[in-house]
């Protein structure tokens, strides 16, 4: 689905919001798997290592660099499209808020296949604050790509700045400014919305513990 959809956008012009929904899953799942085996084999090595079965850890690091190289590839591929297509060519301004967040995303995941690099932490950090203000913006606080945002911008805080109490901070505001016009909320929109904000949900409550045990 994801070379298909890689193949749509680039015979040119703009996407439809429905190729644009199947564009952002099917990289959505291929890199979600990326990123899974990447943290699994990761896991492995330490695990291996901290136990002395040297030459195991050392087959499961040589899995670990091809694991972080197809997530890398995923991320630079999507993020060319994004630059060289999609952004360029998005002529409404929920699609390009949809973009936005979508490149906000990957160079989030590229930060984390790329750990020690300040340059994609900076650059993940530039992405997620112009998405996120392009929402602010265009979008109402229930709008599915806004909260999705937050919940993203809060989950970069936690997981690759190490910001905790940011990270609680804005989630917690999503969930409030949200909660003001849950009943307004579309139908067509309204599953979305509430699974979003129940991530949101369980994200604060874990975060919540670790700023409680520190």
């Amino acid at each position: 689905m994801a070379d298909h959809m890689r193949h749509v956008v680039e015979a040119g012009g703009e996407l439809t919001p429905e190729e644009g929904q199947m564009l952002s899953v099917a990289y959505k799942n291929k890199v979600g798997m990326q990123r899974a085996a990447w943290r699994v084999v990761e896991a492995t090595v330490q695990k291996e290592t901290e136990v002395g079965h040297l030459e195991e850890a050392s087959y499961a690091a040589e899995y670990k660099k091809q694991a972080k190289f197809a997530g890398v590839r995923t991320c630079e591929e999507v993020l060319r499209m994004l630059e060289t297509e999609l952004l360029p060519n998005a002529t409404h301004p929920e699609t390009r808020v949809f973009y936005l967040k979508m490149r906000a995303d990957y160079c989030r995941y590229l930060a984390e296949f790329h750990p020690e690099s300040s340059e994609c932490r900076e650059k993940a950090q530039w992405a997620s604050q112009e998405a996120f203000a392009a929402c602010q913006d265009g979008l109402p606080p229930t709008h599915p790509i806004r909260l999705g945002m937050c919940l993203s911008q809060a989950a970069f805080q936690y997981e690759i700045l190490g910001q905790t109490s940011a990270a609680v901070q804005m989630g917690k505001k999503a969930l409030d400014d949200a909660l003001t016009q849950i009943d307004d909320v579309p139908e067509e929109h309204y599953k979305d919305v509430v699974l979003i904000m129940s991530v949101l949900r369980d994200n604060l409550a874990l975060w919540t513990t670790d700023m409680q045990s520190c």
